[in-house]
């Protein structure tokens, strides 16, 4: 094989990839407290969402498209909640390991491990489906929102690393929350600290 001939390619797939990814943008909801970098203006859609519990939610889904590779933020906020008062927190608790069970029977898993975001606990997966493309799934809970967020591309692309690793659950005035690492608890909705290890007032 000539490695010279292969050179040409290279660049200009990596030429390529640096210009889209100078089209990304942050893409910051307050209303559902999440920042996440899209490549364009996503369309946001409604659908009915029933918990493990039966409770009946909407989930609000986030959606942009880059060339082949579809990008997703779906959201369901869990606060009214149909379980009675004191019996809710199962429900919750138990979110992400229901939505990632939903996740599992789209194909073949491939990976499937514990995941956080800012110390947020939550769970990964990745799935290469039917049609031989592959989901990479991040799953989080907090503030009684449960976040999915979704990359499905062909097989031939890379892992969409930018859009995983740029979303944040953020606070209504739009900072980015983040938790100290207390070696095991994680005080929902309780910020420690903002990204960059400022101590919040009161936290001291």
């Amino acid at each position: 094989m000539n490695f010279l001939k292969l050179v040409p390619a290279a660049l200009l797939l990596f030429y390529s990839s640096m210009a889209s990814a100078q089209n990304w943008f942050e893409y910051q909801n307050l209303e559902e407290l999440f920042s996440v970098n899209f490549p364009v203006e996503p369309t946001v859609s409604e659908s009915p969402y029933i918990s493990e519990y039966d409770s009946p939610f909407v989930a609000r889904k986030f959606s942009a498209m880059d060339g082949a590779t579809e990008y997703f933020v779906t959201v369901v906020n869990m606060e009214n909640s149909a379980r009675p008062p004191g019996r809710r927190g199962t429900e919750w608790r138990g979110a992400i390991g229901f939505h990632a069970t939903k996740i599992r029977q789209t194909g073949e898993v491939t990976f499937d491990a514990y995941g956080e975001i800012n110390v947020m606990p939550g769970h990964q997966l990745q799935i290469t489906q039917p049609d031989g493309r592959r989901n990479f799934t991040n799953i989080h809970f907090h503030g009684h929102r449960l976040y999915v967020i979704e990359a499905i591309s062909p097989p031939d692309l890379p892992p969409p690393a930018l859009f995983q690793a740029s979303f944040a659950v953020v606070d209504v005035e739009g900072n980015s929350l983040r938790y100290n690492d207390s070696d095991y608890s994680f005080p929902d909705r309780i910020p420690l600290a903002r990204r960059g290890g400022v101590t919040l007032p009161g936290q001291q």
